[in-house]
Parts: C-alpha cells; structure tokens; sequence
C-alpha cells in the first residue's frame, strides 16, 4: 500500500490543478504539482490536535451514570474501556463494555479531526440499539472539553432529536464523556438535559 501512496497524491494534484489549467489551456509545471503535493501531504498528517486525542488512549476502569429523564436518579454501571489510536495516529478508536447488570452492553466510538474543515469529528455505535450517530464541532476552552453536537430524525417517534457529546480531561489519569440533548423531547422544554456521564480513569497499560 505504501508504494502506491505517491502516485495517488500527484494524481490528486493534477486533479485540483486541472480546472486552473484547463481554464489556461496550460499543463500544471512540476513546481505546481509538487507545491500541490506538499500541501496535500501536510494536510492528510496528523497535527496537534490528533495529539490531544492521543492522551485518551490507553486501558481504563468506567463509571456511568445515566438519568432517564430530567430530576430523575441516576443509573450506575461499572465497566472497561480500551482506547487506541488507528490509521496512523489519526482516529481515536474506543471501545468500552458494561459487562453485568441492566446496562449491560458494549459500545465502540471513532474520534478524529478533520483538518479540512477544522472539527472534531465522533461515529459511535453501542448494542443498545441498531443505528449509529455521528457530531462533529470544535475545542470549547471556557469548558476545558471536545464539545461535538448532533442531529438525527428519529422516524418513528416523529421528532428530530440534537445532543452534544462533550468530552473533558479532568488530570493526566482520568476523563469524563457525557451526553448532554438539547431537544424540547429529552428537556421537556427546560435546559439541557444531561442523560449519560462516563468517568474514566485509567487502568494501565496501553
């Protein structure tokens, strides 16, 4: 796979250089397709903000809380998670179980950046369930947290449904994911609605 990487780049500079020198009726020179190719190769690196995810990797002990509704009593649920980094260090792969009780279940979530457009991106999929959701958003320093928001049109109950998934280093060795609606459905037409808070504090190993 490696040795095809190169060809794959110039070819996707000649792409993006082709519009400018169709309309020129001129061949892009080898100063532009290499131009274009440092860009390219630059912008599909990891950068810093692939390095914050980094921090999250690792084994680490669980503890959920999950409120059924607004005012209610939490649910608690104690489990595992193993968070490595993949594709070159450019998603964050978690993937966490709650082996016994009546949360029992098992979950797994894609974190990235995508440098093209500058935000956070999450696709998280769990057994509670047959779908997947996605959020996507930016580093939100007032609250020290990955702060992604997302929709999704939940046909059946005939509503559109909006969360944020924010995710906050606490320390070195421990990390909070929570779930927090925004939907008049989930608030009731109050505030915010947090439903899920994971605390993660780490195991060892790696």
């Amino acid at each position: 796979m490696i040795r095809h990487t190169r060809p794959f780049v110039v070819a996707a500079a000649l792409l993006l250089v082709a519009p400018a020198a169709a309309g020129a009726q001129e061949k892009p020179t080898p100063e532009e397709i290499a131009r274009l190719q440092a860009m390219m190769m630059e912008a599909m690196a990891p950068g810093p903000e692939h390095e914050r995810l980094a921090r999250f990797a690792g084994r680490w002990t669980t503890e959920s809380r999950v409120w059924p509704e607004p005012g209610a009593q939490p649910m608690v649920a104690s489990g595992t998670a193993a968070n490595r980094m993949i594709l070159g260090g450019r998603f964050l792969l978690s993937e966490s179980a709650t082996p016994a009780g009546p949360m029992r279940g098992e979950a797994m979530m894609i974190l990235g950046f995508d440098r093209r457009n500058g935000w956070y991106t999450s696709a998280a999929y769990d057994t509670y369930g047959t779908y997947g959701v996605m959020a996507r958003g930016g580093y939100d320093a007032a609250r020290g947290a990955i702060v992604m928001s997302g929709e999704d049109t939940v046909a059946s109950a005939g509503h559109t449904q909006t969360w944020d998934f924010a995710l906050r280093e606490v320390e070195a060795d421990t990390f909070v994911f929570e779930i927090i609606f925004t939907d008049p459905a989930h608030t009731r037409g109050g505030a915010p609605f947090k439903m899920v808070e994971v605390t993660y504090r780490r195991a060892g190993g790696s």
